[in-house]
């Protein structure tokens, strides 16, 4: 479950103002981020190249974030105290659940998947049944 948002188009345009008024905007990593950054780290924009935010890697190499960049799903906004509040509050339930099976038996398990397959095999049938209509 992620529910911190990536940046959006809006977001990195206001970026980019903000450094283009000397306002040193920056980005913070997403939790799930490339293993060439560091989770929740805030990174500076340094520099523009066009219409591109530009900030540094962790071993300094140059990143661009922008229109058209796979970058931009690894970065958010600073979250504000109601929306981190909610992210930890969704990791928490998170952890919890996976706590909880961690503590079931491999049968209880079982029973488990054997029951949510009923589930998925529903919602797989309804949405080729949708993705069929389409076509």
């Amino acid at each position: 479950m992620n529910a911190i948002p990536h940046l959006t188009h809006e977001q990195i345009n206001t970026l980019r103002e903000k450094f283009l008024n000397d306002e040193k905007p920056f980005v913070v990593a997403h939790p799930h981020c490339s293993s060439r950054l560091t989770p929740g780290k805030t990174y500076p924009i340094t520099d523009l190249d066009g219409r591109r935010l530009v900030l540094r890697e962790d071993d300094g190499d140059r990143i661009r974030i922008g229109p058209q960049s796979d970058w931009n799903k690894y970065f958010h906004l600073p979250l504000t105290a109601e929306e981190k509040a909610a992210f930890e509050a969704a990791q928490e339930a998170l952890e919890k659940r996976k706590a909880y099976l961690e503590a079931q038996t491999t049968d209880e398990l079982i029973a488990f998947i054997t029951a949510q397959r009923g589930d998925l095999e529903m919602a797989t049938d309804i949405v080729r049944q949708r993705v069929n209509s389409v076509l």
